[in-house]
């Protein structure tokens, strides 16, 4: 379940329920909200997905398929919108941050690999892509000291 609280009041101003399944990391984006699914239970199991639920409908549609993609974390996993018109996900337990487009293409992925040979995969709970110019020339010269 989703709620919208006043912060003065901690009034209810909107809420859903049933459009998402042990969900976290909801953040509002153009008049909607998007949160990480994490489908514990139901016909989606077993996947997570990115869910987008009109604020004024209601009505959920899931814009990332977590099944094409193989993305499965029950918890401490994150997605966000990025200044590319991207969106970047972290399947935490999966130890993966994986980038898709607007058309849910997979343009980024990178996966915590502790040991290859057995497969082992390190907690991995947020990544973000930053434009060139975010850092200083200054912050890399201090990287090598």
């Amino acid at each position: 379940m989703i709620f919208v609280l006043d912060p003065d009041t901690l009034d209810i101003k909107w809420w859903r329920a049933g459009a998402t399944d042990h969900q976290h990391d909801s953040d509002w984006e153009n008049g909607a909200i998007t949160s990480f699914s994490n489908n514990m239970t139901g016909a989606r199991k077993g996947h997570s997905d990115i869910v987008r639920i009109d604020v004024d409908t209601g009505q959920p549609s899931t814009i990332v398929d977590g099944k094409d993609h193989s993305i499965f974390s029950i918890i401490n996993a994150r997605q966000n919108k990025t200044a590319f018109d991207t969106r970047m996900i972290t399947s935490s337990t999966q130890g993966w941050a994986l980038e898709v487009d607007d058309n849910d293409k997979l343009v980024f992925s990178f996966i915590n690999t502790y040991d290859n040979e057995m497969g082992t995969l390190l907690h991995l709970s947020e990544a973000y892509r930053v434009k060139p110019s975010y850092f200083t020339h200054e912050f890399w010269e201090d990287c090598g000291s």
